[in-house]
């Protein structure tokens, strides 16, 4: 039976992917759908929870060594995968339709505030979201 289940996602993937292409279905297909799965169903409840972290990585001028700007990054912190990078669930809210939500995420203003102050950004310092 798993035979036949493996076969049709194999076939299922490569008609996916394009004419004259084909799919391998292996053991670690299976852990990283599984994965997959688990970030997509529990995506939904860390974005209306709030539960996405920011984090602010300063840009510094390596001559002056003086912050120029920052960037506002996001991630995700799932109870089973630990801290997920954009890379690993961007995607996954895109095929869940869960990235309108995502781009509609409220910039928390005193998250940036807090974070200016203990880096000791200057009220010049840029600072882009990402």
């Amino acid at each position: 039976m798993e035979l036949l289940r493996n076969s049709s996602v194999a076939l299922q993937k490569a008609v996916k992917e394009g004419k004259g292409t084909y799919h391998i279905l292996s053991h670690t297909n299976s852990i990283q759908s599984y994965k997959n799965y688990s970030i997509g169903r529990d995506l939904k409840k860390v974005i209306e929870n709030n539960e996405l972290e920011f984090y602010i990585q300063p840009r510094v001028d390596s001559t002056t060594k003086q912050i120029t700007g920052a960037e506002a990054l996001i991630r995700c912190r799932h109870p089973k995968w630990r801290l997920l990078l954009p890379g690993e669930f961007i995607n996954i809210a895109e095929e869940n339709s869960l990235i309108t939500d995502l781009d509609n995420l409220p910039f928390d203003g005193k998250i940036i505030q807090d974070r200016r102050k203990h880096h000791r950004f200057t009220s010049t310092a840029r600072l882009k979201q990402n």
